[in-house]
C-alpha cells in the first residue's frame, strides 16, 4: 500500500472537516445556570446547561465569557443540552449566565500535524501500516494459550498488532485490564487510550482492581492523565498526579495553595514571585510522578496535543471503544508504541463526521475494522490471523441474546452457562414479571408522533406516558437501573424532565437516564426501554430507523439490558412503512412470533396508586378529568381534534369556569359560545388538557376504543412540551391525517381492506407465508414477507381481484371501480366519471 497517498488523504479528510466545524462553528453559544461542582488552586470544574443542543468533543479548547470576565478551559464531558468545562481558575460557585466560544478543528489540526510527523520517520510509517493493513504473519506461541484471556495477552505480548473484536458483554474491558497488568508486571511502559474520558477510566479502575486483587498496587505507577469523567473521579484519586503529589509532599501542597489563595487576595510582585516559585516546584514533582509512570490512561485527543505524550514511545498502546474513533486518530495511537491493541466492536456506533465530502465519508465516517480488512475478513470461516473474538456473554438474559446473536453476530456469541440463573432475578420482576423482552404495541392510540418546530427530531406522548408507567413499576419492584433510549433527542429530554422531578434521586445520582444511544455505548443497565417513537400522523419512517446505521443503534439499544429490554412501537405504522428486512421491523415480527404484545390499556389500567405515576378515568360516572377542570385556579388549555365530540358535561364546565380561570382552546372552531374563553385556530392531532400548568390529560376530553385518557402530574413535563408543541413543522402530514378522517370517496358492499383481502386471500409466491403491505414515499403499495423478505409492488390483477370481491364502488355515480395503469401508477378508476382512487386508500 502507499502509506504517504492514505497520509495525504487523511490530511484532506481532516482539512475538510475543519473547513466545515468552522462554517458552522464561530458563534458563542449561550450557557446558564453554571454551577463549580470542583476546584482546587489551580482548576475548577463547572457544569452548565444551554437552550440549545451541543456537540462538542472531548479535550476540546474552548473560552468562556461572563459579564466581567473571560476564562479558557476544556471541555470534560458534552451531551445534548450539558456541558461539563474544565477552567484554568475559580470564578464563582454559581454563573448566572455566560457564553461559551469553541475551536474543535484545532485538535483536528494537532491530529493532522502529528500525522505528518509520524510519516517522515521510518518507524512511524511501518507502525501505521501494520495497523492499516495487517498482513504479516502472527507469531505468538499457540501452544502456550491457556485460556482465552491468555490468548490476548500473548498476542499483544508478540504481534505488532492485534485486533480485539468484543461484542457486548463479552468482557472487553476485563481482558484489556489484564492485557495491561500483564505487561506492567513484566515492566513494559503501557499507553491506554480511547475516544472518552470514560472509557479512559473504566480500563484504569478495572486494572486498579485487578492488581490489588494480586497484591501488585503500588501507587504512582499507573497514572491518569489530564480529566477524568465526574462519574469515576473519586475511584480515580489514586492515579491523579496532582492528588500523588499533595499526599507525597503537603508541605509544598500547603505552599502552594497558600500562595494561590494570597495572590488572588494581595496582587503584588512579592506574591507573584512567591506563587511561581510555589507553582514551579508543583509542577517539577508533578512531572516527574508522571515520568515515573508505568501506564498511563489518557483520551486520543490529548495524546495529540500534549508532547509528553506524543514524544514518548510506549512497548504497548491499548486502545479502546476503537470503532468510534477516527481511522487517523488511531494510526496517530498506533505510531506511539512498539506493540497497538484495537479494540471496539464494528456491529456498534462509528464515528461521527459532520463534512459530507466524499473524503470525509470515507476515511472519518467508517472505523478501522472497516479500513484493515479485518471486518470482511470476520464474516469468512478462516477469519483473519490478527483478529481475536470475546465470544461468551455476560450480560444479557438469553431471550434477549437470542435475538442480538442471531441478527447482529450471525451466531457468533455464545451465553456465559450460568447467565440465565444469573438475570432471573431481574426478570421476575415488574414490569411484566416474568419476561426478559417484551413488546408494547401503540397501534391504537392517538396520533401522538410530531415533529418539534426547527427540526426533523419527534416526540410521542403516547410512548412517553408508557415509559413513565414502566419507570414507575419497575422502582416498586426493586429494579434499581433504567435506562430510556430513543433516537430521537428531543423524546430524550421529554423524559428527562419527567425523571428529573418525578424519581428525582435515581435521576440525580443516574440510576435512571434517558438518552439517545449514543450515550449508552458502553454501559448497562437492569432494564432498557427502547421507544421507536415515530407513528402516526408522520408518513414515512425516520432514517435513524432504516439501512445500516440503525442497525448498529438498534444493536447498541438491545445490548444495554441485563434482564429486561421492552420495545415500544407502533406495529401497524411500521408495517407499512418499513421493510422486512430492517432490524426494528424483524423485532416486531420476532416479538409478535413469540409473545403476545400488550396494550397501553393493560398497562394503565392499575389502581394500586403507589405503582403509577399516570392514571386513567376508569368509568364514565366518575371522569377525573373533569374533577381536575372543576379544581383548577389559574389557568385551562384544550387541545381538540376536527370533529372533535366532547362529552356535554365538558362545556359545562367550561361554562363554570371562564370567570374563574384564563382558559384557552386550541382547535378549527370557528367560535365558542364564551366570552371569556380564548380561541387559537389550529388542528391538532390528538385531545389534551393542561391544568394550572400542573396536570396534563391526553386523550381528555374525548373517548377513543381501546384508548385510555392518561394523567400526568408534572410540571416540569408541560413546560417542556408547551416550548416544542407546534403544528407548523408538521403540516403535510395533519393534512393528510385529516383528509383520511374525510368520508371516503367510494362505497364497498363487503366491508374488508386491502390488508384483511391480503391476509384472507394471498400469499408470498416463494415461501407461502403471509404477505403485509406497506406504502411507499411515492404513495406505491409494496407487497413484502416478512419471513423471507421477497417484494414486489401490487400489481394490477391484485388490484383487480380485491375490487371485485368487495364490489367496490365509486360515490358519486354508484359506478363500478377497476384496476388501470394511469401511465404513472395502477390505481382504481371509475368506469363512470373516471374518478382515481389511489391503492393506498383501500389499504384501512
Amino acid at each position: 500500500m502507499n502509506l504517504q497517498k492514505v497520509v495525504a488523504e487523511w490530511d484532506d479528510a481532516l482539512s475538510l472537516e475543519i473547513r466545515e466545524l468552522k462554517k458552522q462553528g464561530g458563534r458563542g453559544l449561550p450557557l446558564m445556570e453554571g454551577e463549580c461542582i470542583e476546584s482546587s488552586s489551580d482548576k475548577a470544574i463547572y457544569h452548565f446547561k444551554s437552550l440549545l443542543d451541543m456537540r462538542l468533543p472531548e479535550g476540546v479548547p474552548v473560552r468562556i465569557e461572563t459579564a466581567n470576565e473571560q476564562m479558557k478551559g476544556t471541555v470534560i464531558a458534552c451531551y445534548g443540552k450539558e456541558i461539563t468545562i474544565e477552567l484554568q481558575t475559580f470564578l464563582t460557585d454559581n454563573i448566572e449566565e455566560a457564553e461559551l466560544f469553541s475551536e474543535p478543528w484545532e485538535l483536528l489540526q494537532k491530529l493532522s500535524d502529528r500525522l505528518q510527523e509520524a510519516s517522515e520517520t521510518a518507524k512511524g510509517v511501518s507502525r501505521m501500516k501494520q495497523l492499516i493493513h495487517p498482513s504479516m504473519p502472527d507469531q505468538h506461541p499457540k501452544e502456550k494459550v491457556k485460556n482465552s484471556v491468555h490468548e490476548a495477552a500473548l498476542r499483544a505480548q508478540y504481534n505488532p498488532v492485534t485486533y480485539i473484536w468484543g461484542p457486548p458483554g463479552t468482557g472487553k474491558t476485563f481482558t484489556l485490564a489484564r492485557i495491561a497488568a500483564r505487561h506492567y508486571v513484566n515492566k513494559k511502559k503501557v499507553l491506554i487510550v480511547s475516544h472518552s474520558n470514560a472509557a479512559v477510566d473504566v480500563v484504569l479502575i478495572e486494572l486498579m482492581h485487578f492488581l490489588k486483587s494480586r497484591d501488585k498496587w503500588h501507587a504512582g505507577d499507573i497514572i491518569r492523565y489530564s480529566h477524568t469523567s465526574a462519574s469515576q473521579a473519586t475511584e480515580l484519586n489514586e492515579m491523579l498526579p496532582d492528588k500523588l503529589v499533595e499526599e507525597r509532599h503537603p508541605t509544598l501542597y500547603g505552599q502552594y495553595v497558600q500562595q494561590k489563595m494570597s495572590n488572588r487576595m494581595h496582587h503584588n510582585e512579592t506574591g507573584e514571585r512567591d506563587q511561581k516559585q510555589a507553582i514551579k516546584e508543583w509542577q517539577e514533582k508533578r512531572e516527574q510522578t508522571i515520568e515515573r509512570a508505568s501506564v498511563i490512561g489518557v483520551t486520543l485527543s490529548k495524546a495529540a496535543i500534549d508532547p509528553f505524550i506524543y514524544e514518548n514511545d510506549f512497548d504497548l498502546v491499548i486502545i479502546d471503544e476503537a470503532s468510534m474513533a477516527f481511522t487517523p486518530q488511531l494510526a496517530f495511537a498506533a505510531t506511539l508504541g512498539q506493540h497497538t491493541v484495537v479494540c471496539g466492536d464494528f456491529k456498534q456506533l462509528p464515528p461521527i463526521a459532520v463534512s459530507p465530502h466524499p473524503l470525509v465519508r470515507k476515511w472519518l465516517r467508517h472505523d478501522i475494522f472497516y479500513h484493515s480488512g479485518i471486518e470482511k475478513s470476520s464474516a469468512s470461516s478462516q477469519g483473519h490471523p490478527h483478529l481475536f473474538m470475546l465470544n461468551v456473554q455476560r450480560r444479557m438474559h438469553p431471550d434477549i441474546s437470542a435475538f442480538t446473536n442471531k441478527e447482529f453476530y450471525n451466531g457468533k456469541v455464545k451465553d456465559a452457562p450460568s447467565l440465565e440463573i444469573e438475570r432471573q432475578s431481574i426478570v421476575l420482576k415488574a414490569p411484566f414479571p416474568g419476561e426478559a423482552i417484551a413488546f408494547v404495541d401503540t397501534s391504537r392510540s392517538w396520533p401522538t408522533a410530531l415533529k418539534e418546530e426547527y427540526s426533523t427530531s419527534k416526540y410521542n406522548l403516547t410512548s412517553l406516558f408508557i415509559a413513565l408507567q414502566l419507570f414507575a413499576e419497575a422502582k416498586a419492584s426493586g429494579i434499581q437501573t433504567i435506562g430510556f433510549i430513543s433516537p430521537y433527542r428531543i423524546q430524550t429530554q421529554l423524559m428527562n424532565a419527567c425523571l428529573a422531578e418525578l424519581f428525582s434521586e435515581e435521576w440525580a445520582n443516574q440510576s435512571f437516564t434517558a438518552a439517545t444511544v449514543h450515550k449508552f455505548q458502553g454501559s448497562e443497565r437492569e432494564m432498557i426501554i427502547f421507544d421507536a417513537v415515530d407513528a402516526p400522523p408522520q408518513l414515512i419512517s425516520g432514517g435513524l430507523l432504516r439501512g445500516e446505521e440503525s442497525e448498529r443503534l438498534m444493536n447498541v439499544a438491545m445490548t444495554r439490558a441485563k434482564g429486561k429490554f421492552i420495545l415500544l412501537a407502533n406495529q401497524s405504522f411500521f408495517q407499512k412503512t418499513m421493510a422486512p428486512h430492517e432490524k426494528l421491523r424483524k423485532l416486531i415480527h420476532y416479538l409478535e412470533a413469540t409473545k403476545q404484545p400488550y396494550q397501553p390499556e393493560q398497562l394503565f389500567n392499575k389502581r394500586d396508586a403507589a405503582n403509577t405515576v399516570v392514571t386513567q378515568a376508569l368509568n364514565s360516572e366518575d371522569i377525573l378529568w373533569l374533577t381536575d377542570m372543576m379544581k383548577a385556579k389559574r389557568s385551562i388549555v384544550i387541545g381538540l381534534p376536527p370533529k372533535s365530540k366532547p362529552d356535554k358535561r365538558f362545556w359545562s364546565v367550561i361554562k363554570k369556569q371562564q370567570s374563574k380561570c384564563s382558559i384557552k382552546i386550541v382547535c378549527k372552531l370557528k367560535k365558542v359560545p364564551f366570552s371569556n374563553v380564548e380561541l387559537v385556530a389550529e388542528a391538532v392531532p390528538f385531545p389534551f388538557i393542561i391544568i394550572d400548568s400542573n396536570i396534563f390529560w391526553l386523550g381528555a376530553p374525548l373517548r377513543k376504543e381501546h384508548t385510555p385518557n392518561v394523567r400526568l402530574q408534572c410540571r416540569s413535563f408541560i413546560q417542556h412540551f408547551l416550548k416544542i408543541f407546534s403544528t407548523k413543522n408538521n403540516r403535510l402530514e395533519l393534512k393528510n391525517l385529516f383528509r383520511s378522517t374525510k368520508e371516503r370517496s367510494f362505497t364497498l358492499a363487503k366491508e374488508q381492506s386491502l390488508n384483511e383481502y391480503s391476509d384472507l386471500y394471498t400469499r408470498c409466491p416463494i415461501c407461502s407465508s403471509k404477505w403485509t403491505l406497506r406504502t411507499t414515499k411515492k404513495k406505491y403499495i409494496r407487497i413484502e414477507c416478512s419471513h423471507c423478505e421477497h417484494g414486489e409492488f401490487l400489481s394490477k390483477q391484485m388490484l383487480q381481484d380485491y375490487l371485485s370481491k368487495v364490489d367496490a364502488k365509486c360515490k358519486t355515480c354508484q359506478s363500478s371501480l377497476h384496476a388501470e395503469w394511469t401511465g404513472e401508477k395502477i390505481a382504481a378508476v371509475c368506469s363512470g366519471c373516471d374518478q382515481v382512487i389511489l391503492p393506498f386508500q383501500f389499504l384501512e
